[in-house]
């Protein structure tokens, strides 16, 4: 297995597979355990990130737009930016998991959060939940959200009935804590994605909230693949 990186996740996966390690110690018993805890674990670590990465391609794409998206277009919108972190996070998982062992890799990379393509929902002990983007702040200017870290920006709710799962948004409500998913059959809070600061499950442990260490720059493309400037007339490139 290669050395830990810089990677955000990276804390996270060793963390998770010295819980498998300590698993097998336990035998056979202990093994079904792990993969019902560690499973359980990924999937609410996966949502998250999946958050944090939505946080992130949202603020690239106010940073080049000069606002924020629309909510009725919102997910269609940010879908290159996320598509970017996305790719990245992928890309450091399979580095990081190099040589560890199948099951294992198996319930770690349960973390990866959906592609760019796919429904950017959360499962939790096989419960989906969908996150919306808070229509209060669509299509304003990144320097209106006076207070950022107390503004939410994305936040997990029930999903529609009419089975929709694309471009949710509504205005940002405090989600009834009695109905909230649960973990170890346990309720956690409801995720709240703020405009900054980390991924925060409120109260449901005492270290509620997550650091992934994504960067707003990983979302935006490349300076050496964009389009170059058009040369003014009579020279050339």
């Amino acid at each position: 297995m290669s050395p830990p990186t810089k990677s955000g996740v990276s804390p996270i996966v060793w963390i998770l597979l010295l819980v498998v390690a300590l698993c097998l110690v336990m035998g056979v018993g202990g093994l079904v355990m792990c993969r019902s805890v560690v499973g359980q674990a990924t999937e609410t670590a996966g949502c998250a990130i999946t958050g944090s990465m939505i946080q992130k391609a949202t603020l690239a794409y106010a940073q080049e737009k000069g606002q924020l998206p629309p909510a009725a277009t919102w997910q269609d919108e940010i879908r290159p930016y996320y598509a970017r972190l996305h790719s990245k996070i992928t890309k450091e998982m399979d580095t990081e998991m190099e040589g560890a062992p199948g099951f294992a890799t198996d319930m770690v990379k349960g973390m990866i959060p959906p592609g760019p393509e796919a429904e950017w929902v959360c499962k939790t002990s096989g419960r989906l939940t969908g996150l919306f983007y808070n229509a209060n702040v669509a299509g304003k200017k990144l320097d209106q959200i006076t207070d950022k870290a107390g503004t939410p920006m994305i936040f997990e709710a029930d999903l529609p009935t009419d089975g929709n799962r694309k471009n949710l948004n509504m205005a940002y409500a405090k989600q009834d804590p009695k109905k909230a998913p649960k973990i170890l059959n346990e309720r956690r809070d409801w995720l709240v994605i703020h405009f900054e600061g980390d991924p925060d499950f409120g109260s449901s442990s005492s270290s509620s909230s997550m650091d992934f260490d994504f960067k707003t720059e990983d979302a935006l493309e490349p300076k050496d693949a964009q389009t170059p400037a058009p040369s003014p007339v009579g020279e050339t490139q």
